[in-house]
């Protein structure tokens, strides 16, 4: 945990401009206003869960992001969508199993920011980097990996949450949330 403290830190300073510009540019979007033809340029989707599909702790994807997802099929035809969740747990795999077989969840790779998972899926599907298009809430996880991997990214903000179901997490995520951003200010 510590190390990847420490690594999070280092890459934070590396790429702070960018960062700051994407949370400046992206803030106010949330995962079912991002359009077909927002996606139409790359070859695969890639979701973070918690905070972009649920509030975090959840089982399933919010029934009006299943919709979303329904309509990301349609738009989207036979590119692939995967899962890069820091939580890939079995309940959660085996609810998209059911509810949306061809979504892929990536797992076995080191948690994010660490790019591991972003460049497994470009490996393995043959792709460049700026192919694909990683949705997530996280400026210091998800985002932070994407600008290390090289791929392109949705930064959604305000995340999903539910206060009410689990204050005590979702508190903690919206303080990293704001702290996130504290952080970027100081660097």
């Amino acid at each position: 945990m510590l190390q990847r403290i420490i690594y999070t830190l280092k890459q934070t300073i590396s790429y702070r401009r960018q960062l700051g510009q994407i949370a400046r540019q992206q803030a106010g979007i949330i995962t079912t206003q991002i359009a077909g033809e927002m996606l139409q340029n790359y070859q695969a989707l890639i979701l973070d869960f918690d905070g972009v599909l649920a509030a975090h702790g959840e089982i399933q994807a919010r029934a009006d992001v299943e919709m979303w997802l329904d309509k990301c099929f349609e738009s989207l035809g036979d590119k692939p969508i995967f899962i890069l969740s820091n939580k890939p747990m079995p309940k959660r795999i085996a609810y998209f199993k059911k509810r949306f077989p061809s979504i892929q969840f990536v797992t076995g790779v080191a948690k994010k920011p660490y790019p591991d998972g972003l460049k497994h899926i470009a490996k393995q599907q043959g792709f460049k980097p700026k192919e694909l298009v990683l949705v997530d809430d996280r400026l210091l996880t998800g985002v932070l990996a994407s600008c290390i991997a090289g791929t392109e990214v949705i930064y959604i903000s305000p995340a999903y949450s539910n206060f009410k179901k689990h204050p005590l997490q979702e508190s903690f995520f919206a303080s990293l949330r704001l702290l996130e951003r504290q952080i970027l200010r100081w660097f």
